[in-house]
């Protein structure tokens, strides 16, 4: 009879702990429905990718499985971007809705899984509480390109519950039909966080650290057996590991060893380690972008870096014993930012915050229960008992509630691509990037003054940057000054000779000073270059609909159809040829699908 009431008790306090942190999530982030798609790569995951724009269907499946676009193999990430537009079109308040109902998703699963393993409640749900409403997992969840991120993160939870009901099965025979099922929904739920985000590589080794803390199965089975049994799981973070890469290779994003020498990297990895633990215990003044030192990295900030890293697991290892929770926290801190500290260096920055999604877990436990144990030392006895809660309660709620008047502040960043940059170039006012997004984000509000501005700082930031004078080029076509365009342009394409946007871009110049030729030889070229812009074909469809060459026109207006299906544009220029070559009903039907899209859109 206790013994039910117990468990009727944990029961009410595990949904009251549930609604608790549903609550608090959603009163910190429920702003983002308001919020706009940013600049930042959400053109390539969703506003400019015509697969994702238009759902889910046969090929946008199958193109999801087999491409590497955007530098990763994450089909899973793609089908929920195409999920997200076939159900709420291109509205993007429901698409942030839909990021942060998988971060609620992911830790009311944190609480439930370490509640599951340790049977601590509110250690527990301190730890979910800290990972929920932590500042630095804002990005994640607030910016739609990292849906990555709080999707895989989704599978990571479900593959470590799958384990834990998996070893509470054993001792099983290895042959029983209910184990292997068991052990096959791992795999399962692993595979399918990897087709999210290669990230999630480093998960059988926190499979292993579980194994030592809090399942302590190390105790009870030889260490060889353990890491057999998650022979499966390595075999296949060794085949996302070569995928991820190769990936990361073709798409250009892998820095050199020439761009960024080893010990640049190295020394990089162990500032980054300890930032990022600095950011924890003080998360402000965080920023999307955090510029890369180069060579000009202090040398000896690495080392005492390195040192610092050295000395905690020395003292993580030396109490593992008695505090064996040390252990585990730190080497899950470690081990899952392994593959994103630096040493292949992907990109310009330096570090990111959404890079800490996972492993800031790590150091959430440790801090949980090793602040727990301190108290528990010096709150000996029945009669300090309720002491030590008093204050357990009360500092946790301090915490909590800093943290979420932070995050709170740190959502609203997001709100569209002129908050966020704007924020940025606070922080670092001499980083390129920041004034060319920012001077983009001018350019879709119209304010080509403020664009042309930021343009001009970008420029000379980053003199050798193609995108740059591209961006800048566009407010000179915008406001008439085609010959500054054209120099914009030219040295885009000197700069870069496969930049297609810059080719595209010069190939509509060359239309509006009716240079015909001069403007299908570019835009036959960004089509050899990337053959699947809509846009490619559509600007050439125009330089020969002026040119008088209207067959080839409809031609390119239908292969620009069919690379997005769902532009009212394209339908318009098409019906337009149509009409031009005497074709009257087929410019009819082309006209009013393009009357119908722009009532849709």
């Amino acid at each position: 009879m206790k013994n039910n009431l117990i468990s009727m008790f944990h029961s009410k306090i595990n949904y009251l702990v549930i609604i608790s942190l549903t609550i608090i999530i959603l009163a910190v982030y429920w702003q983002v429905h308001n919020f706009d798609f940013v600049n930042y790569d959400d053109d390539v995951y969703v506003t400019k990718n015509p697969f994702v724009r238009y759902g889910l269907t046969k090929s946008n499946i199958l193109w999801a499985f087999t491409t590497t676009y955007g530098n990763f193999w994450h089909p899973l990430t793609w089908l929920s971007h195409m999920a997200d537009t076939t159900i709420f079109g291109m509205d993007p308040g429901k698409h942030h809705i839909s990021s942060l109902l998988l971060h609620l998703a992911n830790t009311i699963l944190l609480f439930l899984i370490l509640k599951q393993m340790t049977g601590a409640l509110w250690q527990s749900a301190f730890v979910a509480a800290l990972f929920g409403l932590h500042p630095l997992h804002v990005e994640s969840v607030a910016w739609v390109s990292e849906r990555k991120d709080v999707l895989s993160t989704l599978f990571f939870m479900l593959t470590i519950s799958a384990y834990v009901s998996y070893t509470k099965s054993l001792p099983l025979p290895v042959k029983d039909n209910s184990l292997k099922l068991k052990y096959i929904s791992v795999m399962f739920f692993y595979a399918l966080g990897l087709m999210s985000k290669p990230m999630l590589v480093t998960l059988p080794f926190i499979l292993l650290l579980l194994d030592y803390w809090p399942t302590e199965r190390f105790q009870r089975e030889s260490s060889r057996k353990l890491i057999i049994e998650k022979t499966p799981l390595f075999i296949l973070t060794i085949i996302s590991s070569i995928t991820a890469f190769f990936a990361q290779k073709w798409g250009g994003a892998v820095a050199s060893l020439d761009s960024y020498p080893l010990w640049v990297r190295i020394t990089n990895g162990a500032v980054s380690y300890v930032a990022y633990i600095g950011k924890m215990f003080w998360p402000l003044d965080l920023a999307v972008f955090y510029p890369h030192p180069g060579e000009s990295i202090n040398f000896w900030q690495g080392a005492g870096a390195g040192g610092l890293l050295v000395l905690v697991s020395s003292v993580a290892v030396i109490m593992r014993k008695k505090h064996p929770y040390l252990l585990t926290g730190w080497l899950w801190y470690l081990g899952t930012l392994v593959p994103v500290i630096g040493l292949v260096q992907v990109g310009v920055h330096s570090m990111a915050d959404r890079y800490t999604y996972i492993p800031l877990i790590g150091l959430f436990i440790m801090l949980t229960w090793g602040s727990h144990s301190l108290f528990s030392k010096y709150f000996t006895g029945i009669d300090k008992a309720g002491l030590q809660r008093f204050l357990e309660i009360t500092i946790a709620l301090v915490i909590l509630a800093t943290l979420s008047i932070i995050s709170k502040q740190q959502v609203s960043l997001w709100q569209n691509s002129l908050t966020l940059w704007t924020h940025e170039l606070t922080l670092f006012n001499d980083v390129s990037a920041g004034y060319n997004n920012r001077g983009n984000a001018y350019i879709e509000s119209g304010n080509y003054t403020k664009a042309i501005g930021d343009l001009n700082t970008a420029v000379k930031l980053s003199p050798r940057a193609a995108d740059v004078y591209n961006n800048r080029a566009v407010v000179f076509i915008e406001t008439g000054q085609f010959r500054l365009a054209m120099s914009d342009l030219n040295k885009a394409i000197e700069l870069n000779p496969l930049y297609s946007d810059a080719l595209i871009n010069r190939c509509g110049l060359y239309v509006s000073i009716k240079r015909y030729g001069d403007a299908i030889k570019d835009c036959s070229y960004a089509i050899k270059i990337d053959p699947n812009k809509a846009m490619s074909y559509n600007s050439r469809g125009i330089a020969y609909e002026m040119s008088g060459r209207y067959d080839k026109a409809i031609a390119d207006y239908s292969k620009a159809i069919a690379h997005s299906p769902q532009t009212a544009i394209l339908f318009k220029n098409r019906g337009i040829a149509y009409q031009k070559s005497g074709k009257a009903q087929m410019a009819k039907k082309d006209l009013k699908k393009a009357e119908e899209l722009e009532k849709l859109h």
